[in-house]
């Protein structure tokens, strides 16, 4: 095993990853955007069960903060009378892929050395796409966007990871998420960064990712991407952006879950449950269900002695007899063939932001041996990545007590998907 200092979405997705196919994709879709989110592939197509880890799970919070509507609001404009309106406004012409990297080097803050333009359209549901590289002299960092339509619910944030998606006063959908660099064997998989994806309620809609490399896969040429949230989420708030044409998408059946289909409230509830002692619960958020195959709860808790998000994550596939390679620090298989991993104290950031704000998690992961899996960790604050100080020394939940409420005979597991 290998220690690992990444974030609850990582994690909770290597446990997956020796599922069956099919239910490992639904896995990707539903904890979509914390890993899952920055992606080109998944910026922009909005499709029914589409984020992270990252539950995470994260979980909690996939790491971000809430931000507030990018939009400044603009007085009324008055119309004209309807006898001089004797000719139609021409409709704006469909934006090409060229038209969205003249937006973006347009919306860039005067003073940043700009190079490797790229811009794409015709994408996956008609969206296009454009990238630069961006340098203020402390390092080059990848600042790509993506403009086209949501698909299903355009401003629904029920399947996003707790506390990364808000509904803005003009009705939009506000996704804003931070990853963490990735690291396998020591070695840099994948550079930090931060995303945003801005759904208006007339479907359309805007992805931008920077990250703190020169590119996807590339070397990390800076500690932080360029780009914070809020900044990534001004610009994707302008109106300077035009948007292709709106294709026609056939959507493929959503896969069929398999019985039984466990109501999002009974997962909560049970949680409630399962949580040793009396503490002040508060926050309850619930993710997945239905047609994603797994079930996602989490609340806040108070002892008295601070805050602490407990969270758990379950889904059913295919049985894991072994310890996986990669993964929590610690495992091992149990004598009634249950896989067991676990992992104490573990930072949630790789940079000075873990002194700052001083948040650590436990976790488990539970493999039973007829494939359903429990996934619970607790923090010392409000979440994995809440970007506040921390409430209290330790998470609430040791690895022990965290393996005691899995261990219950009481959750009811999703049965995955067809």
């Amino acid at each position: 095993m290998n220690n690992m200092n990444d974030s609850l979405p990582d994690l909770m997705r290597r446990a997956t990853e020796t599922l069956e196919p099919e239910s490992t994709d639904l896995v990707e879709r539903g904890m979509k955007r914390g890993a899952v989110l920055r992606r080109r592939r998944t910026a922009l197509l909005s499709l029914s069960g589409t984020t992270a880890v990252l539950v995470t799970a994260g979980i909690v919070f996939g790491g971000t903060q809430v931000l507030g509507s990018p939009d400044h609001k603009q007085a009324p404009v008055a119309s004209a009378p309807a006898a001089a309106a004797t000719t139609p406004a021409k409709p704006a012409a469909p934006a090409t892929g060229k038209d969205t990297l003249a937006t973006l080097r347009k919306l860039v803050p005067a003073g940043l050395q700009i190079s490797k333009p790229t811009s794409m359209d015709g994408g996956l549901g008609g969206q296009n796409s454009a990238s630069i590289v961006v340098d203020d002299g402390n390092g080059a960092s990848w600042l790509m966007v993506t403009t086209g339509y949501a698909y299903g619910n355009p401003t629904d944030c029920s399947n996003s990871l707790p506390h990364t998606c808000t509904i803005q006063a003009d009705g939009s959908a506000l996704e804003a998420v931070t990853r963490e660099a990735v690291s396998r064997n020591g070695h840099l998989k994948e550079a930090s960064s931060n995303y945003v994806m801005l759904t208006r309620p007339n479907g359309t809609q805007v992805a931008l990712t920077s990250m703190s490399a020169a590119g996807e896969g590339s070397p990390v040429t800076r500690k932080q991407p360029l780009f914070t949230l809020t900044e990534l989420a001004k610009l994707a708030g302008s109106k300077n952006w035009g948007y292709p044409p709106k294709k026609t998408i056939t959507q493929q059946p959503a896969a069929e879950p398999k019985p039984p289909v466990v109501p999002l409230p009974a997962t909560l509830a049970t949680l409630k449950k399962v949580i040793p002692g009396h503490p002040q619960l508060s926050q309850p958020h619930t993710w997945g269900g239905g047609q994603n195959g797994y079930n996602g709860a989490s609340y806040v808790t108070n002892d008295g002695k601070g805050a602490s998000s407990v969270d758990a994550l379950l889904t059913t596939s295919a049985p894991v007899k072994k310890c996986p390679e990669e993964g929590l620090s610690h495992c091992k298989v149990r004598s009634d063939g249950s896989v067991l991993a676990w992992a104490n104290n573990v930072p949630s950031y790789d940079d000075s932001r873990q002194q700052k704000y001083g948040i650590v998690g436990n976790f488990i992961q539970l493999y039973l041996p007829d494939g359903r899996t429990i996934n619970m960790s607790s923090f010392n604050g409000l979440g994995e990545k809440p970007e506040v100080k921390h409430t209290r020394a330790a998470p609430a939940y040791t690895v022990e007590q965290l393996t005691n409420m899995a261990d219950s005979k009481l959750w009811i597991f999703p049965g995955g998907t067809k």
